[in-house]
């Protein structure tokens, strides 16, 4: 069955100033331009980052670094997870901090980084932020400093909002796989014919994560997308997951002979199914259960990712969930 994609479509008060948080621009950063569009603002956002065709985080911080006259980039894991931002960046005095959840696997983590980085490069300012995500950030990045320091910041949240869109378009444009020549196009198409199920599935309670104007983009950059947007609506549903599936999941999987990969993947569909009603009754359970997460396989290129996703894909409308559910279900 062919689903069609949802329609959906971040300044700090000072304090002491030994200790103040800006979202200045400082000397050495790249200054503002006029931009004739923000797509031409995307991608001449790519041309000056001339990465090459694999790279991580590292690469991409240096770079940045390098950019923006040796002012420093920070990145550090913070929990997130169940959070509006899935990504955050504190401007300090003489550096920058990148927030990103720790439950991310390198593929996304690598993607919001690269939203935070393109906030930076692009000039964007910040916008004030609930209290809770405020202290969960100080607490974070400066846990010394007085509570009610942080006011506004850049965060990655919603992609309807006009900035939000355009970091969000420079991180995938950045990231993006070439997947459109043979023999990896044919791949691509099958793969992201399995993926866009669960894509349509896991982002209807959140088409906040969905990126607008990418439906008629090249091959590579719809499953990218698929990919990442799974990833973002995933963590918005880890709080919601019961702590009892991963026990449920290696009891029927074990009974049914499952190997490694399959139990993984079914690990992961029943996680999404139980999140998504846990969500939709509003049941958030107390802790995010990231473990199962951790214990997947680590998917450290978009390929693997997408193959990981598909085969979570197959196994999310199969029989071994039924029966993760039903155990789940029985007193």
């Amino acid at each position: 069955m062919r689903w069609r994609r949802s329609p959906a479509l971040r300044s700090l008060e000072p304090g002491d100033p030994g200790e103040r948080f800006t979202t200045r621009r400082h000397a050495g950063v790249i200054p503002q331009r006029r931009r004739a569009s923000k797509a031409d603002s995307c991608h001449r956002f790519v041309r000056e980052f001339a990465l090459p065709a694999e790279f991580g985080v590292p690469e991409l911080v240096s770079r940045a670094v390098a950019m923006r006259g040796g002012r420093q980039i920070e990145v550090k894991a913070a929990d997130l997870a169940g959070t509006t931002p899935t990504g955050m960046v504190v401007s300090r005095r003489r550096h920058d901090v990148i927030l990103y959840p720790e439950a991310a696997t390198p593929v996304h983590r690598r993607h919001i980084v690269a939203h935070e980085i393109a906030h930076l490069i692009l000039g964007h300012d910040g916008h004030a932020v609930s209290d809770d995500v405020a202290e969960l950030c100080r607490a974070t990045v400066a846990p010394h400093l007085p509570a009610g320091l942080i006011r506004r910041l850049l965060g990655r949240t919603t992609f309807a909002d006009a900035v939000e869109h355009e970091a969000e378009l420079a991180a995938t444009l950045l990231c993006r796989p070439d997947f459109d020549r043979p023999p990896l196009a044919e791949w691509a198409e099958a793969v992201l014919e399995e993926v866009e199920f669960l894509r349509s599935t896991i982002t209807a309670p959140f088409p906040e994560v969905v990126l607008g104007g990418v439906v008629d983009a090249d091959l590579g950059t719809r499953l990218y997308r698929a990919v990442v947007e799974i990833r973002d609506a995933r963590l918005k549903l880890l709080p919601y997951v019961p702590p009892e599936v991963s026990t449920a999941v290696d009891r029927v999987c074990r009974a049914a002979g499952a190997d490694a990969a399959e139990r993984e993947a079914v690990r992961a569909a029943a996680e999404i199914t139980t999140g998504l009603d846990g969500y939709a009754a509003g049941k958030r359970v107390s802790g995010v259960q990231v473990g199962a997460q951790r214990r997947a396989p680590v998917c450290r290129t978009v390929r693997d990712e997408a193959e990981f996703l598909a085969g979570v894909a197959l196994a999310f409308d199969g029989g071994l969930v039924a029966r993760v559910r039903h155990a789940m279900a029985r007193p």
